[in-house]
């Protein structure tokens, strides 16, 4: 995998509450933003938005399922600004709301 790829995956994933855009992880790896989605699509097999987004509800997923915070401060750790975009996004991803996912595992 390119050194850079790995670099801007790496950043992605060390704090999926911070919203790194595209184009200036792609300045931190010295390349253009459309060269970086290339990158991205043609190693990983998606694209940036869906990579990070999948990195946030992976973090999300687990703190409903280990923790007892609110689903709006689980929304905010993972980068969300809003509540119902999280929601959205996560009913999306995971084919349930957050508050379903965490009755799964007793915490509600």
């Amino acid at each position: 995998m390119d050194r850079r790829l790995t670099y801007a995956i790496r950043r992605l994933s060390d704090d999926p509450r911070q919203r790194t855009h595209l184009p200036l992880l792609a300045k931190e790896v010295r390349l253009s933003g459309r060269r970086l989605e290339q990158l991205f699509k043609r190693q990983t097999g998606v694209t940036f938005v869906s990579f990070s987004r999948e990195l946030r509800m992976q973090k999300a997923e687990s703190l409903l399922a280990q923790t007892f915070k609110s689903i709006k401060e689980v929304a905010s750790e993972t980068g969300y600004k809003s509540v119902e975009s999280f929601c959205r996004d996560f009913r999306r991803s995971n084919g349930c709301t957050a508050t379903a996912f965490r009755e799964r595992f007793g915490i509600g």
